[in-house]
């Protein structure tokens, strides 16, 4: 019976104030192609940095999204990198996604690359995305 009470009173606060440990996976993301033009058949190369910011385990899905302005099918490609990433671990991958090569565009177009990371057990997500201009092969 004690020890009920005792448990009551110490996780209290912590229902109340909520707990202050960061629980999250993190994104970041740098590319030299940011704003750009690129042609189709060119590639978008990212320097991802992703961060297991929580106390536990996980393994994290990074799933990568170009999609296209003001065509019938935006989404013209995608890429997918697993990690498995122990707590409080950070890792950082360079990756490159290409633009098909048999898109055709009628002049300069804009594009966005979205890049989401999801941790399995943590159910945590994070996203980021970089704007480019596609251009026409000549």
């Amino acid at each position: 019976m004690w020890r009920k009470a005792i448990l009551v009173v110490a996780l209290c606060p912590l229902f109340i104030l909520g707990a202050t440990v960061a629980q999250a996976v993190t994104i970041d993301v740098t590319s030299p192609q940011e704003g750009a033009e690129v042609q189709p058949g060119g590639t978008v190369e990212m320097t991802v940095t992703v961060t297991n910011d929580t106390a536990m385990k996980d393994c994290i899905a990074v799933v990568f999204k170009l999609t296209v302005e003001g065509i019938k099918h935006p989404v013209v490609t995608r890429g997918y990198l697993r990690l498995k990433l122990e707590a409080g671990e950070s890792v950082t991958e360079t990756v490159a996604l290409t633009v098909p090569a048999d898109l055709e565009l009628a002049g300069p177009t804009p594009a966005t690359v979205e890049i989401t990371a999801t941790g399995n057990k943590t159910q945590t997500s994070d996203s980021e995305s970089l704007s480019l201009t596609l251009v026409p092969l000549p």
